[in-house]
């Protein structure tokens, strides 16, 4: 009797923890929507979470564990759809997301299609898709180490999504106790493993703790002003040419006047010259014409 309920307990703090690991994102989801820029938001855990769900799911109709499998997994896949549309919505590269989104949804077709037109015993069909969720969910788990190498360059840890991690370190936890009563590895395995990689990630917020704020919406912000003003220097480097064409061709002109004027001044100054040296020559020849007469 307490074994059915400590079972219980295990099965309903299992699905809480899960639930509030997928519902961790929904914070982040809706500043990114206020500020109209992804920012700190990631498609790669979004499509993760939305393949892991699907993954989970179709697992737990194929043993027949409805609760928690399929119902968690259900709340996850509609959440993780939601996420995907609002990033979608919000993306200035929409083109490149929704070829990922496409793909990834086809390989999930493949996958859900995988049992209803196999031969093979429903036993291998099943651990089959457990291997793939399983791969699915190690990818999920993993997906915040890829800004590791960024929190130890930055030495900041604020660009990881502590709430994320949390729940999932809780999740994995309560999941990890019920794959040991269910005695199944496929289970445990994935939930032992995403357990350590997520105190891995704990402890970088113990290393490199989150003195400072870092926040990509304001990195977004301030890309767009940069942007912004290069486009305002390239239109007034094209203007430029338009507008020193009359400057330079006023300036050509007084060069050109004074050039002029110079010109006259020598000529004038020239013909003064010469006229002051005619001058005494005519004096003397006065002077003569009055000694002879």
């Amino acid at each position: 009797m307490v074994a059915d309920v400590v079972v219980q307990l295990v099965r309903a703090g299992a699905s809480l923890a899960a639930c509030a690991m997928f519902a961790s994102l929904l914070p982040t989801v809706r500043a990114a929507q206020r500020a109209k820029a992804t920012g700190a938001l990631a498609l790669l855990p979004i499509l993760s979470m939305f393949a892991n769900c699907v993954g989970w799911g179709l697992y737990g109709v194929l043993r027949r564990d409805f609760f928690p499998l399929v119902v968690t997994n259900v709340v996850g896949v509609v959440l993780s759809l939601f996420y995907t549309v609002a990033f979608y919505r919000i993306s200035s590269a929409r083109g490149a997301v929704l070829k990922k989104i496409l793909a990834t949804c086809a390989v999930l077709l493949a996958l859900v299609l995988y049992p209803v037109c196999s031969d093979e015993p429903a036993q291998d069909v099943q651990d089959h898709v457990g291997y793939v969720a399983v791969g699915i969910a190690a990818i999920m788990f993993a997906s915040p180490l890829t800004v590791v190498k960024e929190v130890i360059a930055t030495r900041n840890a604020a660009i990881m999504p502590f709430t994320l991690i949390t729940a999932g370190v809780v999740n994995c936890l309560l999941w990890l106790i019920y794959g040991l009563i269910l005695a199944d590895s496929f289970v445990i395995a994935p939930n032992l493993v995403n357990c350590f990689l997520g105190l891995t990630q704990l402890m970088l917020f113990c290393v490199f703790p989150k003195d400072q704020k870092y926040d990509k919406v304001d990195d977004d912000k301030k890309e767009k002003q940069a942007a912004e003003s290069v486009e305002i220097e390239i239109e007034l480097q094209e203007e430029t040419p338009k507008l020193a064409t009359p400057v330079s061709t006023e300036m050509e002109t007084l060069q050109e006047e004074k050039d002029t004027q110079a010109s006259e001044c020598r000529e004038t100054e020239a013909r003064e010259e010469k006229e002051a040296k005619q001058a005494p020559e005519s004096e003397e020849t006065e002077l003569k014409v009055a000694i002879v007469a």
